[in-house]
């Protein structure tokens, strides 16, 4: 059933009702031609309801599909992946559903999570290292159209390949990719940033930079 009642008639809602408690198969029958009597909006937004109900990243923040749960507050979530990269691999993701990062409002809680989970993985199963992982749409690797931040932790000999191709570019190349991307991030000029501080670690030798 449909969660904004404005868009929907008390008809087409309860036909909604009828239609959902049908089989697949008789679901397939109706559905045709009960949308030919729904507007653009409307079936958009049928669309957005369905693929969030199939969504396991949603599923699992409606504790409709179990996971092994690291975290989570009102806004995210982080567990453990089920198919890990290397042993203690981490999920985190929004629990709203957002298919790209540029649809959240503030990534912020996302990243100060992963921070903190690749420092756990260092204290916690001796990592070496850790790649922190987003598919930024489907072209980028993305199969669930979820924001999902993977935090990989590395060990040595763990045979995980992510080697890039690099290719050179030239400098008239760089100049004006670079104007394009600077138009369009509208950066604002922020104060200067203060000189950094430099500690150690005491699990293993990395350098941490804190304000």
């Amino acid at each position: 059933m449909p969660e904004n009642n404005i868009l929907f008639t008390k008809e087409q809602i309860e036909e909604l009702n009828k239609i959902s408690a049908l089989s697949p198969e008789e679901q397939k029958k109706i559905l045709p031609n009960f949308l030919k009597k729904l507007s653009p909006e409307q079936i958009e937004f049928l669309q957005k309801q369905q693929g969030q109900q199939q969504c396991p990243f949603c599923l699992i923040a409606e504790k409709k599909i179990p996971a092994k749960k690291i975290y989570e507050d009102n806004n995210v979530m982080a567990v453990l992946d089920i198919n890990p990269v290397t042993p203690g691999h981490t999920i985190i993701f929004p629990k709203k559903h957002f298919s790209i990062l540029p649809q959240i409002p503030d990534v912020g809680n996302l990243f100060n999570l992963a921070n903190k989970i690749a420092s756990a993985l260092f204290e916690s199963l001796g990592a070496q290292g850790t790649n922190i992982l987003v598919a930024n749409g489907q072209l980028a690797g993305q199969n669930i159209p979820h924001v999902i931040v993977n935090v990989i932790p590395r060990y040595k000999d763990d045979k995980v390949n992510l080697n890039l191709e690099h290719k050179q570019a030239n400098e008239e190349e760089l100049n004006k990719t670079l104007e394009k991307i600077k138009q369009k991030a509208n950066f604002k000029p922020k104060e200067d940033i203060k000189p950094q501080q430099i500690k150690k670690i005491k699990s293993h030798n990395y350098e941490e930079r804190v304000p």
